[in-house]
């Protein structure tokens, strides 16, 4: 005859049997809760430095593609005057330029602004070098705190094209 077991000894004995099935120890049923209570912050993180990354990216090439745009045009249109060594920019043409690039452009680039001092033609001896500075001061990413710590995010991205003005 069987030994005589209490009433429900049966479903306990098939809830141990089904948790070892699983490969799971008794008493260890909150262990994978806790441990992703515990990543979660690490994977959030993750995922926000490669976001983040991708929307730098994003402006920093939309900003670059415009200004060497601009650059190219200001010399190839020759939106500039020598006057007794220095040189003087058609600062109305060149802000037109800007105005159409900007309605052509996406993201933070179609907001883009000038640098301070942009555009300018400098003189290094006999070489003439005309930068043009672009900036998009728009908040790129937002401010979020993980944890109770602020993570650093960009405000700005400004990028600077060089050319060497045909003598």
């Amino acid at each position: 005859r069987p030994p005589h077991r209490p009433p429900g000894a049966a479903l306990v004995m098939a809830f141990f049997a089904r948790q070892r099935m699983h490969g799971m120890a008794p008493r260890q049923r909150g262990g994978a809760a806790i441990e992703m209570i515990l990543i979660f912050p690490i994977l959030l993180l993750l995922l926000y430095t490669a976001v983040s990354y991708a929307i730098l990216f994003w402006a920093y090439q939309g900003l670059n593609g415009m200004t060497s745009e601009l650059a190219g045009q200001i010399i190839r249109q020759e939106w500039y005057e020598e006057d007794s060594g220095s040189h003087t920019l058609d600062i109305d043409e060149i802000n037109l330029a800007l105005a159409a690039l900007r309605d052509n452009a996406t993201g933070p680039a179609a907001t883009a602004g000038w640098c301070s001092g942009s555009p300018s033609i400098s003189s290094d001896g006999d070489i003439d070098r005309l930068s043009v500075c672009l900036v998009a001061e728009e908040s790129l990413l937002p401010q979020i705190s993980l944890l109770g710590v602020k993570l650093p995010h960009e405000t700005s991205v400004s990028v600077t094209a060089t050319l060497r003005v045909p003598q």
